[in-house]
C-alpha cells in the first residue's frame, strides 16, 4: 500500500527534534554538494604511496616507487565510490535533485 502524497511527503522531512520545526533543506542540500566537490578535489590531488615504505611517490606517472614496489592510493578507489553512492541514494530518498545531479555526474565520470 502506498501512504497518501501529503502523509509521504511529510516522511520525508527533516525536522528538529527539539522544537519540531523543519530544517532548511536547500542549505542542507548546498552543504551536501560541497562535501560532494571536496570529496572530488581530495580524491584527484590525493598522494600515491609505496606500499613497501609507505613513502609518498616523487616520480610522476611512475606505476612503481624508488624501491620498485607497488604504489596504492591514499584513498581507495571503493571507499570513494562507497561514499559518493551513499550520498546519492540520500539524494534520491530526499528528492535532492542538484546533489542528486551532482554525485551522478561524478559517479559516471570516473566509471
Amino acid at each position: 500500500a502506498t501512504l497518501p502524497e501529503d502523509e509521504e511527503s511529510s516522511q520525508k522531512q527533516w525536522l528538529c527534534a527539539g522544537c519540531g520545526s523543519s530544517y532548511d533543506v536547500d542549505n542542507i542540500e548546498r552543504r551536501l554538494v560541497d562535501i560532494v566537490q571536496k570529496k572530488c578535489i581530495r580524491y584527484q590531488l590525493q598522494d600515491l604511496r609505496c606500499t613497501k615504505t609507505q613513502q609518498v611517490a616523487v616520480r610522476a606517472l611512475s606505476r612503481t616507487s624508488d624501491c620498485s614496489a607497488a604504489l596504492k592510493l591514499d584513498i581507495p578507489r571503493n571507499e570513494f565510490f562507497g561514499q559518493l553512492t551513499i550520498l546519492r541514494n540520500l539524494a534520491n530518498f530526499y528528492d535532492l535533485d542538484w546533489l542528486l545531479e551532482t554525485t551522478n555526474g561524478v559517479l559516471n565520470g570516473y566509471a
